[in-house]
């Protein structure tokens, strides 16, 4: 059985789709265990922060310091990993939502 130009190439594309679409999921599997790790550390820095203000009642700036110089710089992180994680999620529905025809422009990010 002979295979024509065009069968050929929506094979090419249809591998291609498929390839795309396991390595969003790759990359948001990822994304979602940095995310985690990252609430993670907040988490504790908010309850070392919670323990300096207990051991510091007077003071209204105990773990003041802690929570902007540690924490805002992972709060900062989480926002861009779930910036990220959105832009992943609209790109993925629009390839699945395809079901392997033609697909509109993908959502695209900035890179900042």
């Amino acid at each position: 059985m002979k295979i024509t130009k065009r069968q050929l190439r929506q094979i090419i594309i249809s591998e291609t789709r498929d390839i795309h679409i396991q390595g969003i999921r790759n990359k948001l599997a990822n994304l979602e265990a940095a995310l985690s790790q990252q609430k993670l550390g907040l988490s504790r820095i908010e309850t070392q922060a919670e323990e300096m203000e207990a051991e510091s009642p007077h003071d209204p700036y105990a773990g003041m310091d802690l929570r902007s110089y540690y924490g805002d710089p992972i709060r900062n992180q989480i926002w861009r990993i779930e910036e990220k994680i959105d832009l992943l999620t609209q790109q993925l529905e629009a390839l699945e939502g395809a079901e392997g025809g033609a697909v509109a422009d993908l959502p695209r990010g900035y890179r900042g």
